[in-house]
């Protein structure tokens, strides 16, 4: 499986070096993936995390010292996922997986310097671990 990282993805520009600024307008609810199945302790660790990132820029939170954070080729989300968008009318090209834990993900979809969360996967299902 190939994950691509964020130095290099078009129309980001000056944005790296920005931190970034986090929306909520794009949460999917009701999903396969949506922000209804988390729990209310997952909701806390969830805010934790997200805080964090106001003090990073773009760059270190998607590059190379950044461990987990990705985004993936269109082709590389699962089934589900891709569904999902298609209800949603998203292009899959802006989504950016950002890693809670091990298995957990926030994803979100990138706009410059904003990220706008989109889904809660705590499965890691969004983006399936193939065998190679």
């Amino acid at each position: 499986m190939t994950k691509t990282r964020w130095n290099g993805i078009d129309g980001v520009g000056d944005a790296y070096t920005r931190t970034p600024a986090l929306s909520f307008e794009r949460c999917d609810k009701y999903g396969p993936f949506g922000w209804a199945n988390a729990a209310d302790r997952d909701l806390r660790r969830i805010r934790e995390f997200l805080g964090g990132l106001k003090m990073l820029k773009l760059g270190e939170i998607f590059g190379e010292r950044r461990r987990g954070n990705h985004r993936p080729r269109p082709d590389q989300l699962g089934q589900p996922a891709q569904d999902r968008l298609k209800v949603l009318r998203l292009a899959p090209e802006r989504l950016a997986s950002l890693r809670l834990t091990k298995r957990e993900r926030i994803w979100a979809v990138v706009d410059g310097s904003v990220l706008a969360l989109l889904w809660w996967d705590p499965l890691h299902q969004v983006w399936p671990r193939r065998s190679p």
